[in-house]
């Protein structure tokens, strides 16, 4: 069995009717259990990406549920399950009608707990379920994409514990999202990886004087700076660490 995934358009369609203020269209998202619009037939499509775990969104719930008092460690614990029970390519999880569906129908009840409304419902609905975009801010960004591709960058094959670099990747949201997420040299793995091990191996060190967020805008300040005048993608980690 695989996973299906929303036709071309669709979410450009639903953007649309949220922009255009259609009061009816608005208030499904308000429930929080079910995404009760009226599919055509012709909205839904198959996709080639198998379905390993038809639990997948109650597992993330549970998760969820499990570490409430610890949102960071909560987020790390829901990537891993959206990670390993969905075995795609990177250019499957950049799909954005593939995650789009996983938004309205799988996912649908994991993103109303995680991200609740605090603020204008059309801006909310746009920000957590009408992805359109593919730009590594969006896929940084977005409830779902956030939590696989932050796994997928940072998993470590080579360490006893693969995840170990992830769990300090997951140790602040800004950090992980925007000082480090929102940068380009990201997509370099192995300067990625550099920057979380010496952050790891530092950390009490680096931050007497400053917080981990501002850490963060530092290194990547710096990394930044390299990749003007240096080709980043050459380099492996240890020369990342060194410099």
């Amino acid at each position: 069995m695989n996973y299906n995934i929303f036709r071309i358009g669709l979410v450009g369609d639903f953007l649309d009717r949220v922009n255009q203020d259609e009061t009816s269209f608005i208030n499904l998202y308000e429930n929080q259990e079910k995404f009760l619009y009226d599919f055509k037939e012709t909205d839904i499509l198959e996709s080639n990406i198998r379905v390993v775990n038809e639990n997948i969104g109650e597992d993330l719930l549970e998760a969820l549920n499990k570490y409430k008092d610890d949102q960071q460690v909560a987020d790390f614990e829901c990537a891993k399950i959206l990670y390993e029970n969905l075995k795609l390519t990177p250019a499957q999880a950049g799909n954005a009608d593939f995650w789009n569906y996983l938004h309205h129908f799988d996912m649908y009840k994991y993103i109303h707990k995680r991200w609740k409304n605090q603020g204008n419902i059309q801006t909310h609905i746009k920000r957590h379920w009408l992805m359109n975009l593919t730009s590594q801010k969006h896929l940084i960004n977005f409830p779902l994409t956030t939590l696989w591709w932050s796994i997928h960058i940072t998993l470590d094959e080579s360490r006893a514990e693969k995840y170990e670099l992830s769990k300090v990747y997951f140790s602040n949201n800004r950090f992980r999202t925007v000082s480090l997420g929102g940068m380009s040299f990201v997509r370099h793995k192995e300067a990625l990886i550099s920057v979380l091990e010496f952050m790891k191996n530092y950390r009490n060190e680096l931050t007497k004087n400053t917080t981990y967020t501002d850490l963060g805008d530092e290194i990547s300040k710096f990394i930044n700076l390299l990749g003007g005048t240096k080709p980043l993608s050459f380099f492996d980690r240890d020369w990342f660490t060194h410099k």
